[in-house]
């Protein structure tokens, strides 16, 4: 009988190192550079805000098509997850996601003229709101938990 095929060797058989990838052993980034990277987050969050508030009463026909709580889900994960990414820390991570609840917010109070983005008549504009805010609960769990 032949000896069975052998796998590749561990990281500590073969001597490289047992750090976490290349980002154990590089220095973290500079203060300057993590807040540059937070606000483009925040312009993030912003651009999500603006665009998926204004396709809430998106229709095909007369029928309301809820793209906006795509974009929303979607948004928010990508720039709460990038401003993590970035800033490494958590609770930095979460100021992208207040800046959409705030504009939000603005958005379905009424102008002096009586204009409002969020109306509360559609319910896209009403599960919206809902929804973005379950997403930013969710992954504000999911980054304080930690992991077992």
């Amino acid at each position: 009988m032949s000896a069975p095929m052998s796998t590749s060797p561990s990281p500590a058989e073969s001597g490289a190192p047992t750090g976490s990838g290349p980002a154990a052993s590089e220095p973290p980034a500079p203060r300057w550079l993590r807040l540059a990277g937070l606000g483009v987050a925040c312009l993030g969050a912003l651009v999500v805000a603006v665009v998926s508030a204004f396709l809430t009463p998106f229709r095909i026909g007369s029928i309301l098509v809820p793209v906006s709580l795509l974009v929303v889900i979607g948004g928010l994960a990508v720039v709460t997850r990038y401003a993590y990414a970035v800033t490494g820390k958590a609770g930095l991570s979460f100021i992208p996601g207040a800046l959409w609840l705030i504009l939000s917010l603005v958005f379905s109070a009424p102008t002096t003229e009586g204009d409002i983005i969020l109306s509360s008549r559609h319910w896209v504009a009403v599960v919206y709101t809902l929804i973005g805010s379950i997403t930013l609960g969710v992954l504000a769990f999911r980054m304080i938990v930690p992991r077992r």
